[in-house]
């Protein structure tokens, strides 16, 4: 027996239109603000497929629609039936599925058993009986049930189909036969002369016997020598003619189906398929009479069910390209050969866990034979697009590697932060700078060392972490730069980080204090017009969100600028929520837009995706998610972004101009979104003159112009002195106005080095 489970996701057009699927409002439809699909590339390792029966088609596993799907082996139509979707499905059998059409409760007695036939589209219902219970096999004139007796034992009964005259049929048995658990028997295997089930006898022992549909008898099998019960056997072997009972614990058994005899069993007699005169098991054909033992396909092959037609079919093949289901027959010869009826071509690669922030995406991707991190470049302006190609890799291969587990968490200026998930001491931080040729490096936070670490969030070289022991759990804020820790964030209080400064409520009248981590000091407070102390809040660009319950109660967005609080609906349970620029998403992938001063619902994915499998890019404003079919798809948001600014900085008010000095004055902006270009002109104080200026292409984050700016004039020094410097910043997104920064600067040890 078995029980699955089908969902609409990625189902073969055939089956939506069988389902009649309508998305919920706003799911399923293209995305206002754009979306561009990151297709993921074919597992290495072959597709999860399985043939359940093969009849005038094959009945299979198919992970697109994560249930059965027929296809015909004359034309390769594919059919899906959703009519067991919601039932208890029994079993297969050629093209046809039959199952429980509603399920046995406390007051009501099971219903009748549902027979649907994929190659002529017809269905057959089979009547249920107060206390009927369906066993499984059925073949194409009757199905086996049983009713209980008053002495709490079972009947077997035949219940004839729509062409069989006889509707019930009385199983006559040696002894007596009690439910093996539940309400009724178990099967074991069956053909279309009989079948095999387990039970109890009178004494409560747990046997196994033989149905045999033609003279409604079942008889009882002995156990294989050195088996103390069923639960250590093989599932047994039919053939028209034989009965096959093995173990790895014990001796095989081969009786006479005809009369139970035992005969002399043949080398290698365990679990597989009669053909002919040779059982053929996992790929290989062992021949009864003795002789060699043929490969028919490589071990990777599964066991196999038998056709209609008395053939074997199984999936298997060499490797996941060339994959595929097998029809094992007797050749002229009686010698059985394998020929390839259809491809299964490999499934995608398994990603998981994302990681997204200034245009840079990073995914973990399960090839089947190797795991990699991987990060691709998203577009920061025009149309929703990514690279095909990943910019930055980091391949594990088969052995776990912290350097390559994650994703983690994105800081937002071109690195990717995690903790290690495994060795201790757990507060080993690596440290990846996803950028082109970028390194990966180790940082250990200590007096972290608890028994786990949980980032919170993550911003620039500040990272906000949760470290536990048991139940006890403590936030810590840490510069990854230095590889310190900084002063502790008060506890078991809402905590968000942004830039260089961390945001945690003060008092209980949605006043929310913003500590400078640079200074230590309170340099900002802004009120969030809720009334209440958050219990959750998350900060970035220019809005907050906050809730005040568990319960989601007076969740909302909070524009700073506009001072202006856009209410979000109530949610009945405290659901994950990730605040982008200017939208929220929320479990299960839906983006509500707040930029207009409402909450609207601007895009949920057709599928619901949870955890890891989806988040926002805070410093860009796209939201990026996983679908059923391993795709990343990235998300464009309607409306106005936030404006372009500096988010954290360090830079020195003095320094030597030439990189050939130790002491280079080396500043860095960290800023809230894409750059597209940038100018720096330094100007001689006490002149008025522009001496030096610097330029640049496009900035993804961290802006260092003496590091990746070119000077476009004067030459490669300048004289000790008094000057100033303006860095002017185009946003990439054409949205806002310029970011304009200025400051003194005094040049030191530049005469020694020579200058103009």
């Amino acid at each position: 027996m078995r029980r699955t489970r089908a969902l609409t996701a990625l189902a073969l057009t055939v089956a939506m239109a069988a389902l009649g699927a309508v998305p919920a409002t706003g799911a399923g439809t293209a995305p206002p603000g754009g979306e561009a699909i990151l297709v993921a590339p074919p597992s290495n390792t072959p597709a999860r497929s399985s043939v359940y029966s093969a009849g005038t088609g094959l009945l299979m596993y198919d992970a697109r629609v994560e249930g059965a799907v027929w296809s015909s082996m004359k034309d390769g139509s594919e059919k899906v039936w959703r009519g067991c979707d919601q039932s208890f499905s029994w079993d297969f059998s050629g093209d046809s599925r039959a199952c429980q059409v509603n399920e046995r409760t406390d007051t009501a007695d099971w219903g009748p058993l549902l027979i649907h036939d994929y190659a002529s589209g017809t269905n057959e219902t089979v009547p249920g009986k107060a206390g009927r219970s369906w066993v499984g096999p059925f073949t194409s004139t009757r199905v086996l049930a049983t009713e209980p007796r008053p002495d709490g034992g079972l009947t077997l009964h035949l219940i004839g189909r729509e062409t069989e005259p006889r509707k019930d049929v009385v199983v006559k048995t040696t002894e007596q036969v009690h439910p093996l658990s539940g309400p009724t028997v178990s099967s074991m295997v069956s053909d279309d002369q009989g079948a095999v089930i387990w039970y109890r006898d009178g004494a409560g022992s747990q046997r196994i016997g033989l149905v045999d549909y033609a003279t409604a008898t079942m008889r009882p099998l002995p156990l294989p020598e050195g088996v103390k019960g069923p639960w250590e056997m093989d599932w047994p072997t039919l053939s028209p003619t034989r009965v096959l009972l093995s173990s790895s614990k014990g001796r095989a058994t081969l009786l006479s189906r005809a009369d139970l005899r035992k005969v002399p069993a043949f080398a290698g007699a365990r679990e597989g398929h009669f053909l002919g005169d040779w059982l053929i098991r996992w790929g290989e054909a062992i021949p009864l009479k003795g002789g060699a033992v043929r490969t028919l396909l490589p071990p990777t092959a599964s066991k196999g069910v038998k056709g209609s037609d008395g053939n074997l079919y199984v999936v298997g093949g060499s490797d996941a390209a060339h994959w595929g289901v097998h029809r094992i027959a007797l050749d002229a010869q009686g010698i059985p050969r394998a020929t390839k009826v259809r491809d299964i071509p490999p499934g995608p690669a398994i990603r998981s866990g994302l990681a997204f922030a200034q245009g840079h995406l990073a995914v973990r991707q399960d090839n089947g034979d190797g795991r990699s991190l991987l990060v691709f470049k998203s577009s920061v302006s025009g149309p929703v697009s990514v690279s095909r190609k990943p910019v930055w890799t980091c391949d594990e291969g088969s052995t776990p590697s912290p350097e390559c587990s994650g994703p983690g968490w994105a800081t937002g200026d071109g690195r990717i932060v995690s903790f290690a998930t495994s060795n201790y001491p757990h507060n080993r931080l690596f440290i990846r700078d996803v950028r082109p040729a970028g390194t990966v490096r180790e940082v250990r936070l200590d007096g972290t060392e608890w028994d786990g670490h949980r980032i919170v969030t993550a911003s620039g070289r500040y990272l906000l972490f949760e470290a536990s022991r048991g139940t006890a759990r403590r936030l810590y804020v840490a510069d990854i730069d230095a590889g310190k820790l900084l002063p502790t964030p008060a506890p078991n209080t809402a905590t968000a980080l942004w830039g260089s400064m961390l945001w945690q409520p003060e008092g209980d009248k949605g006043v929310i204090a913003g500590t400078d981590l640079r200074t230590g000091k309170v340099t900002r407070r802004v009120n969030l017009g809720t009334g209440c102390r958050p219990h959750q809040l998350q900060a970035t660009a220019e809005w907050f969100y906050s809730a005040c319950s568990a319960a989601g109660a007076s969740a909302s967005g909070y524009h700073v600028p506009t001072k202006k609080r856009v209410a979000l609906p109530d949610a009945t349970t405290d659901i994950a929520v990730q605040l982008g620029d200017g939208f929220v998403v929320r479990d299960y992938g839906e983006i509500y837009n707040l930029r207009s001063g409402k909450a609207v619902r601007e895009f949920a994915p057709a599928e619901r995706v949870y955890g890891d499998m989806y988040t926002v890019d805070r410093f860009g404003g796209d939201f990026a998610y996983i679908g059923p079919d391993q795709a990343v798809h990235i998300v464009g948001v309607t409306g106005k972004a936030s404006a372009l600014t500096a988010i954290d900085r360090n830079i020195p008010a003095s320094g030597a101009w030439s990189a050939l000095s130790p002491n280079r004055w080396a500043p860095q902006v960290w800023l809230s979104k894409p750059a597209a270009s940038w100018t720096m002109a330094v100007t001689n104080k006490a002149t008025g003159k522009v001496v030096r200026t610097l330029t640049g292409g496009e900035v993804r984050g961290l802006l260092q112009p003496m590091k990746d700016g070119r000077e476009t004039s004067g030459g490669f020094n300048l004289p000790d002195g008094a000057y100033t410097w303006a860095l002017k910043v185009k946003p990439a997104d054409g949205q806002g106005a310029e970011l304009a920064l200025s400051g003194p600067l005094t040049v030191t040890g530049g005469s020694v080095l020579g200058g103009p």
